[in-house]
């Protein structure tokens, strides 16, 4: 996904947190596939493990294995993972969840 379509802004301080994470267009995302699905462009591995009923450890470990492709904010050791909306719901497709 682009960052048009993802409407990503940044805050002024030093960490570069994103602050818009909405989607373009307006509605409900994730209210057409299921209740479990929250409105979002992006999940963290948190979210998606709850999703899919996972942990989120397990969740960091498909994505380092290139089974789930995300995007790493921050640097160093304390960076995180943020898995795009589309990416979500392949993923959750996949395992048969949805």
């Amino acid at each position: 996904m682009s960052r048009t379509a993802l409407n990503i802004g940044r805050t002024g301080n030093s960490h570069g947190r994103l602050t818009d994470l909405g989607r373009t267009g307006g509605g409900e995302v994730g209210a057409q596939l299921s209740n479990d699905v929250p409105a979002k462009a992006v999940f963290s591995t948190a979210e998606l493990a709850s999703m899919v009923g996972m942990s989120a450890t397990f969740i960091r470990t498909e994505i380092q294995s290139g089974e789930i492709k995300a995007i790493r904010l921050g640097r160093g050791r304390r960076h995180v993972f943020r898995i795009p909306y589309r990416e979500a719901v392949r993923y959750m497709q996949c395992l048969g969840v949805l």
